[in-house]
Protein backbone atom coordinates (compact mmCIF):
# COMPACT_ATOMS: atom_id res chain seq x y z
CA UNK A 1 0.00 0.00 0.00
CA UNK A 2 3.19 2.88 0.61
CA UNK A 3 4.65 1.93 -2.70
CA UNK A 4 1.20 2.52 -4.33
CA UNK A 5 0.75 5.90 -2.29
CA UNK A 6 4.72 6.84 -3.22
CA UNK A 7 3.48 5.87 -6.61
CA UNK A 8 0.18 8.71 -6.40
CA UNK A 9 2.81 11.23 -5.37
CA UNK A 10 5.13 11.06 -7.70
CA UNK A 11 3.64 10.49 -10.48
CA UNK A 12 2.78 13.08 -13.03
CA UNK A 13 -1.38 14.46 -12.99
CA UNK A 14 -1.53 13.53 -16.88
CA UNK A 15 0.26 9.35 -15.98
CA UNK A 16 -2.31 9.54 -12.74
CA UNK A 17 -5.47 10.77 -15.13
CA UNK A 18 -4.53 8.29 -17.87
CA UNK A 19 -3.97 5.26 -15.81
CA UNK A 20 -7.04 5.56 -13.68
CA UNK A 21 -9.28 6.52 -16.85
CA UNK A 22 -8.00 3.26 -18.47
CA UNK A 23 -8.58 1.12 -15.02
CA UNK A 24 -12.49 2.97 -15.16
CA UNK A 25 -13.37 2.52 -18.84
CA UNK A 26 -11.32 -0.82 -19.89
CA UNK A 27 -12.98 -3.05 -16.67
CA UNK A 28 -16.12 -2.34 -17.90
CA UNK A 29 -16.09 -2.42 -21.14
CA UNK A 30 -13.86 -5.89 -20.64
CA UNK A 31 -16.79 -7.09 -18.94
CA UNK A 32 -19.27 -6.12 -21.10
CA UNK A 33 -17.99 -7.57 -23.77
CA UNK A 34 -17.22 -11.01 -21.90
CA UNK A 35 -21.50 -10.93 -21.16
CA UNK A 36 -22.01 -10.07 -24.80
CA UNK A 37 -19.99 -12.73 -26.01
CA UNK A 38 -21.71 -15.57 -23.70
CA UNK A 39 -24.95 -13.66 -24.77
CA UNK A 40 -24.34 -14.08 -28.63
CA UNK A 41 -22.45 -17.19 -28.41
CA UNK A 42 -25.81 -18.61 -26.95
CA UNK A 43 -28.15 -16.89 -29.66
CA UNK A 44 -26.12 -17.61 -32.33
CA UNK A 45 -25.92 -21.71 -31.19
CA UNK A 46 -29.99 -21.18 -30.72
CA UNK A 47 -30.20 -19.99 -34.37
CA UNK A 48 -28.01 -22.27 -35.84
CA UNK A 49 -29.83 -25.37 -33.84
CA UNK A 50 -33.17 -23.92 -35.52
CA UNK A 51 -31.48 -23.76 -39.04
CA UNK A 52 -30.34 -27.46 -38.44
CA UNK A 53 -33.76 -28.63 -37.77
CA UNK A 54 -35.01 -26.89 -40.93
CA UNK A 55 -32.44 -28.47 -43.19
CA UNK A 56 -33.62 -31.77 -41.56
CA UNK A 57 -36.63 -30.93 -42.10
CA UNK A 58 -36.83 -29.75 -45.58
CA UNK A 59 -34.91 -33.51 -46.40
CA UNK A 60 -37.27 -35.37 -44.62
CA UNK A 61 -40.22 -33.53 -46.68
CA UNK A 62 -38.00 -34.42 -49.81
CA UNK A 63 -37.63 -37.95 -49.38
CA UNK A 64 -40.86 -38.23 -48.20
CA UNK A 65 -42.53 -36.75 -51.43
CA UNK A 66 -40.23 -39.01 -53.05
CA UNK A 67 -41.17 -41.95 -51.75
CA UNK A 68 -44.76 -41.53 -52.20
CA UNK A 69 -44.15 -40.59 -55.70
CA UNK A 70 -42.24 -43.95 -55.70
CA UNK A 71 -45.17 -45.69 -54.57
CA UNK A 72 -47.02 -44.01 -57.03
CA UNK A 73 -44.80 -45.79 -60.01
CA UNK A 74 -45.33 -48.68 -58.39
CA UNK A 75 -48.39 -49.30 -57.57
CA UNK A 76 -49.17 -47.62 -61.56
CA UNK A 77 -46.59 -50.98 -62.61
CA UNK A 78 -48.62 -53.57 -60.23
CA UNK A 79 -52.00 -52.67 -61.58
CA UNK A 80 -51.58 -52.34 -65.32
CA UNK A 81 -52.89 -55.12 -67.20
CA UNK A 82 -49.52 -56.18 -69.31
CA UNK A 83 -48.23 -57.09 -65.43
CA UNK A 84 -51.17 -59.26 -64.67
CA UNK A 85 -51.27 -61.15 -67.83
CA UNK A 86 -47.74 -61.68 -67.02
CA UNK A 87 -48.15 -62.66 -63.76
CA UNK A 88 -50.64 -65.32 -64.91
CA UNK A 89 -48.57 -66.74 -67.96
CA UNK A 90 -48.49 -70.57 -67.68
CA UNK A 91 -44.76 -71.40 -66.24
CA UNK A 92 -43.67 -73.49 -69.40
CA UNK A 93 -44.19 -70.03 -71.41
CA UNK A 94 -41.27 -68.27 -69.69
CA UNK A 95 -39.12 -70.24 -72.46
CA UNK A 96 -41.47 -69.07 -75.69
CA UNK A 97 -39.16 -65.96 -76.32
CA UNK A 98 -40.76 -62.05 -75.92
CA UNK A 99 -44.05 -62.15 -76.16
CA UNK A 100 -44.88 -62.07 -72.65
CA UNK A 101 -41.77 -60.26 -72.26
CA UNK A 102 -41.92 -56.67 -74.17
CA UNK A 103 -45.48 -55.62 -73.29
CA UNK A 104 -43.71 -55.78 -69.08
CA UNK A 105 -40.62 -54.58 -70.70
CA UNK A 106 -42.29 -51.71 -72.34
CA UNK A 107 -43.92 -50.87 -69.34
CA UNK A 108 -41.29 -50.75 -67.18
CA UNK A 109 -39.05 -48.57 -69.92
CA UNK A 110 -41.96 -46.09 -69.78
CA UNK A 111 -42.25 -46.08 -65.66
CA UNK A 112 -38.55 -45.33 -65.88
CA UNK A 113 -38.68 -42.61 -68.85
CA UNK A 114 -39.98 -39.43 -67.19
CA UNK A 115 -37.81 -39.99 -63.54
CA UNK A 116 -34.36 -39.54 -64.80
CA UNK A 117 -33.63 -40.31 -61.13
CA UNK A 118 -35.13 -43.75 -61.44
CA UNK A 119 -31.94 -45.90 -62.65
CA UNK A 120 -34.07 -49.12 -63.53
CA UNK A 121 -37.62 -50.69 -62.48
CA UNK A 122 -37.12 -54.71 -62.37
CA UNK A 123 -40.02 -57.49 -62.01
CA UNK A 124 -39.12 -60.77 -60.78
CA UNK A 125 -41.71 -63.85 -60.68
CA UNK A 126 -40.50 -66.60 -57.98
CA UNK A 127 -40.83 -69.38 -60.55
CA UNK A 128 -40.59 -67.74 -63.91
CA UNK A 129 -38.48 -64.73 -64.88
CA UNK A 130 -36.93 -61.25 -64.15
CA UNK A 131 -37.75 -58.44 -66.41
CA UNK A 132 -36.49 -54.79 -66.09
CA UNK A 133 -36.55 -51.63 -67.70
CA UNK A 134 -33.54 -52.04 -69.14
CA UNK A 135 -34.27 -54.80 -71.46
CA UNK A 136 -32.62 -57.27 -68.82
CA UNK A 137 -34.45 -60.37 -69.15
CA UNK A 138 -33.10 -63.55 -67.05
CA UNK A 139 -35.34 -66.78 -67.46
CA UNK A 140 -35.46 -69.29 -64.56
CA UNK A 141 -36.19 -69.14 -61.15
CA UNK A 142 -35.19 -65.71 -59.45
CA UNK A 143 -32.89 -67.93 -57.09
CA UNK A 144 -29.96 -65.12 -56.65
CA UNK A 145 -32.12 -62.72 -55.83
CA UNK A 146 -34.08 -65.23 -53.09
CA UNK A 147 -30.56 -65.15 -51.80
CA UNK A 148 -30.61 -61.33 -50.60
CA UNK A 149 -31.90 -60.28 -47.59
CA UNK A 150 -34.29 -58.06 -49.00
CA UNK A 151 -35.91 -60.30 -50.66
CA UNK A 152 -37.05 -61.78 -47.29
CA UNK A 153 -37.16 -58.84 -45.31
CA UNK A 154 -40.11 -57.34 -47.74
CA UNK A 155 -43.62 -57.00 -46.29
CA UNK A 156 -46.28 -59.57 -46.76
CA UNK A 157 -49.02 -57.32 -46.82
CA UNK A 158 -47.33 -55.74 -50.03
CA UNK A 159 -46.49 -52.45 -48.41
CA UNK A 160 -43.28 -51.30 -49.63
CA UNK A 161 -39.87 -52.15 -47.80
CA UNK A 162 -37.41 -49.40 -48.51
CA UNK A 163 -33.60 -49.30 -48.25
CA UNK A 164 -30.61 -48.25 -49.64
CA UNK A 165 -28.45 -50.38 -51.88
CA UNK A 166 -25.18 -51.02 -53.76
CA UNK A 167 -25.98 -51.69 -57.32
CA UNK A 168 -23.72 -52.02 -60.52
CA UNK A 169 -23.86 -48.88 -63.43
CA UNK A 170 -21.65 -48.98 -65.95
CA UNK A 171 -18.64 -50.66 -64.26
CA UNK A 172 -18.96 -49.12 -61.08
CA UNK A 173 -21.17 -49.55 -57.79
CA UNK A 174 -23.55 -47.06 -57.16
CA UNK A 175 -25.22 -46.52 -54.36
CA UNK A 176 -29.09 -46.40 -54.50
CA UNK A 177 -32.14 -46.37 -52.49
CA UNK A 178 -34.72 -49.01 -53.61
CA UNK A 179 -38.41 -49.45 -52.99
CA UNK A 180 -39.57 -53.56 -53.08
CA UNK A 181 -43.18 -54.39 -52.93
CA UNK A 182 -44.08 -57.53 -53.33
CA UNK A 183 -46.44 -59.44 -56.34
CA UNK A 184 -49.32 -61.56 -55.52
CA UNK A 185 -51.32 -63.93 -57.88
CA UNK A 186 -54.77 -62.58 -58.56
CA UNK A 187 -56.00 -65.67 -58.98
CA UNK A 188 -54.53 -67.24 -55.98
CA UNK A 189 -53.48 -64.34 -53.76
CA UNK A 190 -50.17 -65.90 -52.84
CA UNK A 191 -47.03 -63.81 -52.88
CA UNK A 192 -45.08 -64.62 -56.57
CA UNK A 193 -42.56 -62.45 -57.12
CA UNK A 194 -41.68 -58.91 -56.25
CA UNK A 195 -41.01 -55.55 -57.72
CA UNK A 196 -38.20 -53.53 -57.31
Amino acid sequence: MIQFRSWLADTPLATKLFVFSSILIIVPLFLVGIIAYQQIAVELEGDARELNWQVAKQAQTHVEYYVRDLEVISLKVLNHPDLLRFTRMPHGAADEGSLFYRPIADLLKSAVYSRSDLSAVTVILDEAVSVNSNNQIAIGPGAPFRREWWYQAAPIDSSPLIFSRLIEVDGRQEPVMTLARRIYSSQTLDPIGILL
